[in-house]
């Protein structure tokens, strides 16, 4: 089985893909015009469970095998 095909990654591709199109690409120009990124997408992104993803679960990450471990 390839390791990078786990219905979890799956997932996060998904989770990942659609926060992207919802909550980055409608305003993407505007941030690059001014220079920086609003808090409340960081607030987003963790409420989502996207921020620590490249972190294990014992480092404070989500659980299942989004870490390249």
């Amino acid at each position: 089985m390839d390791p990078w095909q786990t219905p979890e990654r799956a997932a996060l591709r998904a989770l990942v893909r659609d926060f992207t199109a919802r909550e980055i690409a409608p305003f993407l120009a505007g941030w690059e015009d001014a220079g920086e990124l609003p808090r409340s997408l960081h607030v987003r992104a963790a409420e989502a469970g996207l921020l620590g993803a490249g972190f294990p679960e014992e480092a404070a990450g989500p659980a299942g095998s989004c870490s390249t471990r």
